[in-house]
């Protein structure tokens, strides 16, 4: 069962996915059945290279993000979904992929706030939206849009979903987890519904489409 953030994400990804283009770059991403994010290829895309440093990751490229092994302005467009939150030095990362992308090239950004620690294989920060927009505005691309990803109702069903998915994983629970979950998602689902545009400040996380100036 996905997290509302998971869907919140696949959301504003399916919603936009026109304003991908040409060669797109999935930075961190995993050609693994069980990986994050599915993208629906559209007729405006002509290939999208998966790049990822872990050799598990089934990735097409295994490249650490840092040192990318593509020449300046290679990609049209790229996704950069929930990766800055492990990377240890994130500038660096946002300055490569600058090099690699071309001018006006589009990106989907997603990051957690209200979160659990999640280790892939390390976990090292959450921003603020002011930090977000800072940091990529300080490294020469514009924010053309940028969402919070749910309210009060989201995060605390996130935390109370990866609590029930980290107890004892024996089968005869797996079960009763996901019973619990089916139960409790439609009540929090209601709940979202009406806190919408409310309280944004509780939220647990952001989505952001950028341009490469």
């Amino acid at each position: 069962m996905n997290s509302f953030r998971r869907e919140f994400i696949n959301f504003q990804i399916d919603k936009n996915i026109q304003k991908l283009r040409g060669i797109v770059a999935d930075f961190g991403g995993s050609n693994n059945l069980k990986s994050r994010t599915k993208i629906k290829f559209t007729n405006n895309i002509d290939e999208i290279i998966s790049i990822n440093k872990d050799p598990n990751s089934q990735a097409q490229v295994i490249s650490d993000l840092k040192n990318l092994p593509f020449k300046d302005e290679y990609f049209d467009s790229f996704l950069l979904l929930e990766v800055l939150e492990h990377v240890e030095n994130p500038e660096q990362i946002i300055k490569e992929i600058f090099r690699v992308s071309k001018k006006d090239a589009i990106g989907f950004v997603s990051m957690p706030f209200l979160y659990q620690i999640h280790m892939a294989p390390k976990d090292y920060r959450r921003w603020t939206k002011e930090k977000i927009i800072n940091v990529f505005e300080k490294n020469d691309f514009t924010i053309d849009f940028i969402i919070e990803n749910g309210g009060l109702p989201s995060v605390i069903f996130d935390l109370i979903r990866s609590y029930i998915l980290s107890l004892d994983s024996k089968k005869y629970l797996n079960k009763f987890k996901f019973l619990i979950l089916k139960f409790l998602k439609p009540l929090f689902q209601l709940l979202e519904r009406k806190n919408s545009k409310t309280n944004l400040n509780i939220t647990t996380g952001y989505f952001l489409i950028i341009k490469k100036n």
